[in-house]
């Protein structure tokens, strides 16, 4: 069975796949990739066709292992998938001869730099990270981390907003607005990646955004399933950085 021309704005499939290639496994599957992440088309085309990866694949997320083993992508249908995912994952070349992710990396040495660094005249003031009441108190203590990614993902505003694509998951439950002027005042680097999102690698590529740069904002509902200790050091890091009382959504 083979793809139409026509994709959906996300096909949830062919996005996993892709994104376990060009994000995670190109290097541990033999795939060669430049310090840019760039893939030759053919390469990829043939990897999300071919049983490897979709075996890796299934064994992490819920899919149809039956129903994906006889799905073949047709070209055509990767190409305009990519030309209209909703969240512009993937990036291809000028020429069309090349395919990357715009952000997500986590293979050593592959998409650490976005192109130029942001200065205090290209970033933007302020960029949102989303996240969750569980890690509330993680990051009033110690900021935002890049975890296994290369950077701290960010977005310039709230998805729906204008220009806003991605660099925000839908769920969020937590948003927590880092003051990118400051942030690079304070010697953390900065990116912009294709589609849109601000990348940090925080100071000299330690993967840290610290508290002093970071402001909380969190609805009613989420605020009142913190545990007290949360709920106290949540209140007196706000007071602190703001003179007030904490304001919720």
């Amino acid at each position: 069975m083979s793809d139409s021309v026509v994709a959906p704005t996300q096909d949830v499939v062919l996005s996993k796949l892709l994104s376990k290639l060009l994000r995670h496994m190109a290097v541990e599957l033999g795939v060669a990739i430049d310090a840019d992440g760039w893939v030759a088309f053919p390469d990829a085309f043939a990897q999300i066709n071919g049983p490897e990866l979709r075996e890796i694949e299934c064994a992490f997320v819920v899919i149809d292992a039956e129903k994906l083993g006889s799905r073949q992508f047709t070209e055509a249908y990767v190409r305009n998938a990519v030309a209209v995912d909703d969240k512009q994952r993937f990036v291809l070349s000028t020429d069309g001869t090349m395919i990357r992710a715009a952000q997500g990396h986590d293979m050593p040495g592959v998409g650490v730099q976005q192109g130029e660094s942001l200065t205090l005249e290209t970033a933007p003031e302020v960029a949102v990270h989303g996240s969750y009441v569980k890690h509330v108190q993680a990051i009033l203590e110690q900021g935002l981390s890049r975890m296994g990614r290369h950077h701290v993902h960010l977005a310039k505003g709230l998805l729906g907003e204008k220009g806003v694509v991605s660099g925000v998951r839908r769920n969020a439950e937590v948003f927590i607005w880092v003051n990118v002027h400051e942030a690079i005042k304070g010697g953390l680097t900065f990116y912009e990646s294709a589609n849109g999102v601000i990348l940090c690698d925080g100071r000299d590529g330690d993967g840290i955004i610290l508290p002093t740069f970071c402001s909380v904002v969190i609805d009613s509902a989420c605020f009142n399933r913190l545990d007290d200790a949360a709920k106290s050091s949540l209140k007196e890091a706000t007071y602190a950085k703001t003179g007030s009382e904490l304001r919720l959504e």
